[in-house]
């Protein structure tokens, strides 16, 4: 890159791919072979790979059941999911805690929003 500002390495974070580009297809060969034949560096050349990235369109309403009979008192669940689009101005995502009924930790919550930050 020194020798030739019009050829650029970077590195993608999300895919951790090292990125090359150039002028044109014949200037990514040779800029290859100078790597091969200078720095000993073996290249595999390939399409770059895109981070599929989705959001929520419309709006999305799941339930789950957990029954769980094994003698005593056994166990026993009902969990509703819904999604639905957030306007632009208001971030990434909000979670909101609609608990009621039944006995769930408090220290569950933290945890979830903590896994949707991340996503």
């Amino acid at each position: 890159m020194a020798e030739d500002p019009t050829f650029k390495a970077t590195r993608d974070a999300e895919t951790k791919e090292l990125i090359i580009s150039g002028v044109g297809d014949l200037h990514l060969n040779v800029m290859v072979g100078r790597l091969k034949h200078r720095f000993n560096v073996e290249v595999d050349l390939g399409t770059p790979k895109v981070s599929y990235k989705e959001t929520v369109t419309k709006t999305a309403r799941v339930q789950g059941k957990h029954k769980k009979q094994s003698g005593g008192r056994g166990q026993y669940g009902d969990v509703w999911i819904e999604m639905e689009p957030l306007p632009k101005d208001v971030g990434d995502f909000e979670f909101v805690d609609k608990i009621f009924g039944g006995a769930i930790p408090r220290n569950f919550i933290p945890s979830v929003e903590k896994a949707y930050a991340r996503q």
